[in-house]
Formats: structure tokens, sequence, C-alpha cells
């Protein structure tokens, strides 16, 4: 099930000089990503929805087509993404995330608990972005891809980011208002469990984000001492009674503690827990 991501962003302050032909391009890459839904836009479409001069439009997407970001259909004169966005996306994860130095605990940790395991970051938006996820040897999955976004304060690592975030309580119940969960809890309950999640070094959900499918987290942390990513053990609730939550918390909190410490240049110790 696609969930919505949070309502509100705070982008950052626009540029002294803007370059208003690149704002426009960026604008018809993000449409046709949102709206282009496999069957593609035409250029009438595109530009009556941006605001933009239909030649000027048709002028960028022929741009983007040369340069691999769109792909035109000569048949239904339509356009859509090109897979140039792809090698964008892939680079600006492997280089903007600690995926490569994740990965072993997130396949390792998918393998011993049977479970999917993900690899958030903080995608500054007021959202998190799922970066890696690796899939343990079970049949039953959660269903999860890269590049997908939920909001930052919802679910197991959710609870990790609003636990480490440095906000206050106030500020916490203001963006929790925001949350859609298919079994939501009360603020009480939540800010609960973020105060035990604060205390103890990792997080849980069960049934309250997704029915059905429960979720442990844990945070990496920077010098600041606040989430530059986390890990996410997630299955099926009926595969996850208490006592596998907690120990998979604790393998979880270990393990991200460890990458702490060797990511903010700190001796790294033996597993801790």
């Amino acid at each position: 099930m696609k969930r919505p991501d949070l309502d509100a962003t705070h982008p950052p302050s626009p540029p002294t000089k803007r370059v208003g032909a690149l704002s426009a391009g960026l604008a018809v890459l993000r449409y046709l990503n949102r709206h282009g839904n496999g069957t593609g836009l035409g250029v009438s479409h595109i530009a009556r929805e941006l605001g933009l001069n239909p030649s000027t439009c048709f002028n960028i997407l022929r741009t983007l087509v040369f340069e691999r970001m769109a792909n035109f259909d000569p048949v239904t004169k339509t356009y859509r993404l090109g897979l140039g966005n792809i090698e964008l996306a892939k680079g600006a994860i492997d280089q903007a995330s600690y995926t490569h130095l994740m990965r072993a605990d997130l396949d390792d940790t998918a393998s011993t608990h049977h479970v999917t395991a993900a690899l958030w970051q903080p995608a500054g938006d007021g959202s998190l972005l799922l970066v890696a996820k690796s899939d343990g040897d079970t049949m039953m999955r959660v269903h999860m891809h890269v590049g997908q976004r939920i909001p930052q304060f919802i679910s197991a690592v959710g609870r990790c980011m609003a636990a480490f975030s440095g906000l206050s309580k106030r500020e916490i119940q203001q963006a929790f208002r925001h949350l859609r969960w298919e079994q939501e809890p009360s603020f009480e309950d939540y800010w609960a469990s973020v105060t035990q999640t604060r205390e103890r070094g990792y997080a849980q959900d069960v049934d309250q984000y997704m029915r059905g499918v429960s979720s442990v987290s844990a945070p990496v942390l920077g010098p600041d001492g606040k989430p530059i990513a986390l890990i996410s053990n997630a299955s099926l609730t009926l595969r996850m009674p208490s006592p596998r939550i907690d120990a998979i918390g604790i393998d979880l909190r270990s393990r991200t503690r460890r990458l702490s410490q060797a990511l903010n240049g700190q001796p790294v110790g033996r597993a801790i827990s």
C-alpha cells in the first residue's frame, strides 16, 4: 500500500538570482514523475498544468529527450521519464548516503532475522527516503521499493527520528497531527514510545502504521547525536512476537552503534547490547 508523505514541507530559501529555464525544466521532470503513471503526457497538458508557454514547454521536453531524461512516443505524441533519471538517482543515493558502508549489516540482519531490512535517510523535506533494502530468505516479505518516502515521524523508524531529533514534545505533537496510520495511537502513547526509544536505543511499531505488519528500527547517529540514517526490520506481525521484536531491536542497536562510531571517527569496539 502506498503511504502518504507529510502534507507540509520546508524548502530552502530561493537563490538571489534564479535560473528560470532550469526551474522550468525541473518542474517538467517533477510533473512527469508524479503524474506520468507510465502512460505518458502530451505537451499541451503539461504546459497547461504548469502554466508554461506551449512552445517553451515543447523545447524543454525535446531537450530532456536529447539528454535522456525523458522519452518520446511518436505514436501517441507523449512524454515520460527517461533512464537518465535512474542514473542520477543511483549516483545520488550511492554518493550522498552511507549505503555502501551499511550494506553488509543490512544483508546480515535480513538473513539472520528472516525479515525485510531497510536503510532510510532523512530527506530534509519532512520525509524519510528508502535508499537500500534487503530481503531475508523468507517467502513472506513486506513490499518496499528504493526511492519510497514516508513521513519522518511515523512507524518504528519515525519514532527513532522523533527520539533523537532534538525537537520538543510540542514540536513533535504538531507534526504528529499530520500523520496517517491504519491504527492510530494517541499522542500520549506515541510520546511514551518515543521516550522509551530514547532510553533503550531502538523503537518498534506493531500493527499501527500498517495493520498486520510489525517493524523494529535503530538509528545511526551523527556527531550531533541526530540520525543520519536508520535501519529497520519489518515482517508480518504473526512472525514477530514480542520476545523476537526485542531480540531484533537489541541486535539493531548494537549494529547501529558500531556504525555510528565508525562514521564519526571513533574507535569501533565490539557489539554493545
